[in-house]
């Protein structure tokens, strides 16, 4: 979104896209146009320049690009388009960040540049911030060097000095207080393979203090107590591959309907592996102080996409990688997605990178089988999206299965065929269901439920079936299979997944176990959450038929419990308020 500004005349700037010509991929460019709107110039063309700030003087112009902060300086008025090329552009050019730099703007009459990344506000000199001119002759002497050499150089250029406040806002975590019993229900713990008839969950605050049958369980005086009788328990469904589609940049909407619908379904965590860095970190916060109802909320924050665009992540050495992870980290994230670089190396750089971060990389091959293999043989945290070929053979089933790499399949938009979401579309009437409506904006449920085309007629050609099959022979293999509902319905999508895994041939106990813990064994977060078990966070959904008889009963919400508070899922307000 561009930042108009006036610069100490009678013109306004912004930046905004340039028209990509032939194979060309699409450029920024800084224009002005008087404050009627006439008489528009265009300045400077940038390759992927995504904001941009006019010195008060009008005469330079600090920018944001591939994620970090330049100076470059504004030709006068009437002047022809300049290119501004990182690798040599014809204006001065100084590069200010290396980790990470947005926000860019000036202070002190022109004088000091500042810019944000992640909780750090800085400062740089302006008579810093351009690279001295070095003596005419001074590199031809040095001769030619390799790539690989004159990369390392360039990573050793000293940025220049910046001032650094840390921004230390601290806001309590949401945590209910008291104690509560809850009695008399089926528990599917989700330890091993235990079931316990007719069980007793003490929940004291957030966490999960003893549970067990009813009959060993001992009630503290003065509890509250919850009588569940005949009805279901299972963990908080954990969605691996959630995308909850942000939109809004920096202004955060009060209530997110996605948080709602995810969390009125029983959803209590979520990892999106492709979101807006300006919303996803911020507003996990939010969730967790308390000021958003919703779903935890982890995630990689935007991909480093190795394709051309404005948001790529440009890795041609270890170091690239290394910039990378650590501005990722600063943000917030502990995993990061590597998609769509096209180098095997540019991909263990990344994953090296991480390692030295102790953070989690969750890639995508994008439907290449030979990719996604080097991501398991490699080491990777998981492989996101189903593998493109089906039914799998013994040796992918082994090395997916020994190799530690779990496989989220998201069978809704599983690749090679029919997608499985537009089963669900053909078979369920979404406009009927009255709690989707309460949470999902009417024109997104009737068009998807309303406007049904046949897509198949004979059950050998729904795609995710098979895909679905193939995912319960590696974890009957050994391996790990974890839930991802990719976003294509909020809060009931993650149900279609679990009932697509038991359509594929799983029980409705594996595709549970799916759904719960191992995404938290995957992502290391299951000392806290995945099961019902004593110390764990107090997370579980309570529901009033057996999903163990049926898979399709997981939808029959009747409480949901997060983080120890209980949340009526018809209108998400806490239970007994």
């Amino acid at each position: 979104m561009p930042r108009p500004q006036w610069s100490g005349n009678d013109r306004i700037y912004w930046l905004e896209d340039a028209d990509a010509t032939g194979p060309n991929p699409p450029k920024s460019v800084l224009v002005s146009a008087q404050l009627d709107g006439t008489d528009k110039r265009t300045h400077l063309r940038f390759t992927r320049a995504e904001e941009a700030s006019i010195s008060p003087d009008g005469r330079w112009v600090a920018f944001n690009e591939q994620y970090n902060a330049w100076v470059t300086a504004l030709p006068a008025l009437g002047a022809q388009t300049v290119d501004i090329d990182l690798g040599g552009a014809a204006l001065p050019l100084g590069r200010l960040t290396r980790d990470g730099g947005e926000w860019v703007n000036w202070a002190d009459g022109g004088s000091t540049i500042t810019f944000i990344w992640g909780k750090s506000y800085r400062r740089v000199a302006f008579d810093k911030a351009l690279p001295v001119p070095k003596p005419d002759g001074e590199d031809e002497k040095k001769g030619d060097k390799k790539d690989a050499k004159k990369e390392d150089k360039k990573d050793e250029e000293k940025l220049p000095e910046a001032t650094t406040i840390e921004i230390a806002l601290t806001v309590s975590r949401d945590r209910p207080s008291g104690t509560v019993a809850y009695t008399g229900a089926r528990l599917v713990t989700m330890k091993g393979d235990e079931v316990i008839q007719n069980g007793t969950i003490v929940v004291t605050d957030d966490r999960i203090a003893s549970v067990g049958p009813s009959s060993s369980v001992k009630v503290p005086a003065g509890a509250k107590v919850v009588d569940l009788s005949g009805a279901t328990v299972i963990p908080g469904l954990f969605d691996e591959h959630a995308h909850l589609h942000y939109s809004t940049l920096d202004i955060f909407p009060q209530r997110p309907w996605k948080y709602a619908a995810n969390l009125a379904y029983g959803v209590t965590t979520t990892h999106d592996p492709s979101a807006s860095n300006q919303e996803v970190f911020g507003q996990s916060e939010m969730v967790e102080a308390g000021l958003m109802t919703g779903p935890r909320i982890f995630s990689t924050g935007y991909i480093l996409y190795g394709a051309d665009d404005p948001g790529r992540a440009i890795v041609n050495s270890l170091a690239d990688a290394r910039h990378h992870l650590k501005r990722m980290k600063a943000l917030g994230a502990f995993s990061v997605k590597s998609y769509m670089q096209p180098r095997r190396e540019q991909r263990q750089w990344i994953l090296r990178a991480a390692r030295e971060e102790g953070m989690l990389v969750v890639p995508e091959g994008g439907g290449d089988l030979e990719a996604d293999m080097t991501y398991v043989i490699d080491g990777h945290t998981t492989v996101e999206h189903a593998l493109p070929i089906t039914p799998l053979r013994k040796d992918i089933i082994e090395l997916l299965a020994k190799s530690g790499t779990a496989y989220t399949p998201t069978l809704l938009v599983a690749y090679g065929g029919i997608s499985g979401d537009k089963w669900f579309h053909q078979h369920y009437d979404l406009w009927k269901d009255e709690r989707l409506a309460k949470f999902v904006p009417q024109g997104i449920v009737d068009g998807l439920g309303r406007i049904r085309s046949i897509m198949a007629t004979d059950p050998a050609d729904w795609h995710h079936l098979d895909v679905a099959a193939s995912a319960k022979d590696v974890m009957h293999a050994g391996g790990r299979v974890n839930l991802g509902a990719h976003g294509q319905m909020q809060g009931l999508g993650p149900h279609w997944e679990m009932w697509a895994f038991v359509q594929g041939g799983m029980t409705p106990l594996e595709a549970i176990r799916v759904a719960t813990r191992y995404p938290a064994e995957t992502l290391g977060l299951d000392r806290d959450l995945g099961s019902i078990e004593a110390g764990k966070l107090a997370d579980f959904v309570v529901l009033e038929k057996n999903p163990l008889e049926k898979i399709e009963n997981s939808e029959t919400v009747r409480l949901v419990v997060k983080n120890g508070r209980a949340y009526r899922p018809d209108d998400l307000r806490r239970s007994g308020s």
